[in-house]
């Protein structure tokens, strides 16, 4: 019994020691696997399905860093929206600043298809003779123009050749242009009763922007004219506006000025059918000249919208075959009024002549300012030519804003420096200071009063306080309006 006991204990023994054997060697494979990757193994398979594992984890790794580095990279890169602005009156194109055509132009029309833009005009005449009523140049530039020949070979029966002028063109879609052009009604010109003739606004269409070379031409198919109101002495210089609802409007002149009636110019506005092709509702009469500077008439009405979507009305007035040519501005409530004049815009000077026949144009992304300007004479009893310039609006403001002049102090004085430029801002341009020697003087107010420091307890300057310390600021005193400059300086501090 004793002996069977013995053995049994035997055996227990020599299997508790085998299972703490296997045990250990079981714990030192783990450890020698769970280090393989930092310590080259002698087991080849075991090193190679522990490096596969770790290159793995590294190129995972490695491909999500670089996700989020390309994101941040766009995120980064995304161009954030431009800020719409709101126009601002002040803020007037000068002569330098506008592509010009080298032929005459007057009158424009520009109406963008995708990126080509169609130029339209007052009519010219040929070499041999004969009008061209509707002159139609096709650009990509504004610097190159492809003449297309006449957009309107044959005018309404009710119009006379040789008469027309100021269109309006409008593309209603990809196969539908309108243009609303002025005619003289047929048999007025040699009628006594109306020495200047009766002028009228026809209607033509087109499936496209009204060359041969591109479609057809536009086509006037009325036996009268679209608008003409002759008590007002007839109807002249159409413009048409798409508004930012997709409705249609048509903005134009009476004639009143007229000599047989002799009356005030006034401007009209009413809403077009969805087709364009008729009027809806009464005329609204929504401007008319009584301004000094407008006389002897206003005349070539054109809406628009600025950036924020508030509504503008720019108009030429004074004379057109003259330098007093010039144009102005309203702010209107809706394309049927009421409108509020803002004065005069542009105006003969900084390379204008008479400026007027100003419109705006789109191509979805910028906007654009059109104008005639005359070259070479003040109209054509001076020689002259009346030219197109197209210029981009955001290109003007940016000028303007970058000409804005600012003012400085130095040595206690008051400076005024000349027109921020490329130059100046590069340090190309030895820089003249203009002193100052009266606020008055400066062309616009430009110093503002932020704060005022008590200089009284402060202790003279020596050299050194004007040496550079990192952290020091000095604050000059500022100068107010009003005040005497560089006589009786303050023998105390301000409060």
């Amino acid at each position: 019994m004793n002996f069977k006991k013995s053995l049994l204990t035997l055996i227990c023994t020599f299997l508790l020691l085998l299972f703490v054997g296997c045990s250990t060697d079981s714990n030192q494979n783990s450890l020698s696997v769970s280090t393989t990757s930092k310590s080259p193994s002698p087991n080849p398979t075991t090193s190679l399905v522990v490096q596969t594992t770790s290159t793995t984890s590294v190129a995972t790794t490695s491909t999500t860093e670089d996700q989020i580095l390309e994101k941040a990279e766009e995120e980064l890169n995304q161009e954030e929206p431009e800020e719409k602005e709101s126009f601002n009156p002040d803020e007037a194109p000068e002569g330098e600043d506008f592509e010009f055509t080298s032929f005459e132009a007057r009158d424009p029309e520009l109406v963008f298809d995708e990126s080509t833009a169609y130029l339209y005009t007052t009519n010219i005449f040929a070499v041999w003779g004969e009008p061209i009523n509707l002159p139609v140049w096709r650009t990509e530039d504004f610097t190159d123009y492809e003449f297309l020949g006449d957009g309107l070979e044959e005018l309404g029966v009710w119009a006379e050749d040789s008469w027309t002028w100021a269109p309006g063109v409008i593309k209603i879609n990809p196969n539908k242009w309108i243009v609303f052009y002025t005619a003289r009604m047929e048999g007025t010109t040699d009628d006594p009763a109306y020495p200047a003739g009766v002028q009228c606004i026809g209607k033509a269409i087109s499936s496209g922007p009204g060359t041969q070379f591109t479609d057809s031409s536009f086509i006037d198919s009325s036996e009268v004219p679209f608008i003409c109101q002759e008590a007002l002495g007839g109807s002249i210089d159409a413009s048409p506006f798409r508004d930012e609802d997709d409705s249609l409007w048509l903005v134009w002149k009476a004639d009143t000025n007229a000599p047989h009636i002799a009356g005030t110019a006034c401007l009209y506005a009413q809403k077009l059918s969805s087709n364009g092709e008729n009027l809806l509702g009464s005329p609204a009469n929504i401007l008319c000249k009584d301004q000094s500077w407008e006389e002897p008439l206003i005349e070539n009405p054109d809406f628009f919208r600025d950036g924020v979507g508030d509504l503008w009305l720019s108009y030429s007035a004074g004379w057109w075959d003259s330098d007093s040519y010039s144009t102005g501005l309203a702010s209107c409530a809706s394309p049927l009024g009421p409108c509020e004049k803002e004065g005069q815009w542009l105006s003969t000077a900084d390379g204008l002549v008479g400026p007027g026949g100003v419109t705006f144009a789109s191509d979805g992304e910028d906007d654009y300012i059109v104008v005639c300007s005359w070259e070479g004479g003040a109209g054509f009893d001076e020689g002259g030519t009346g030219v197109t310039g197209v210029v981009q609006m955001a290109r003007v403001i940016s000028h303007i804003r970058s000409e804005e002049e600012i003012t400085v102090t130095l040595d206690g004085r008051c400076y005024t420096t000349p027109p921020i430029t490329e130059q100046t801002t590069n340090g190309e341009l030895d820089l003249e200071l203009e002193r100052v020697t009266s606020i008055q003087s400066l062309s616009r107010p430009t110093l503002q009063l932020e704060r005022r420091i008590d200089l009284g307890d402060r202790a003279p300057l020596t050299e050194s306080d004007l040496l550079e310390t990192p952290g020091s600021s000095l604050q000059p005193e500022l100068i107010q309006p009003g005040d005497t400059l560089f006589e009786n300086p303050r023998s105390s501090p301000l409060p």
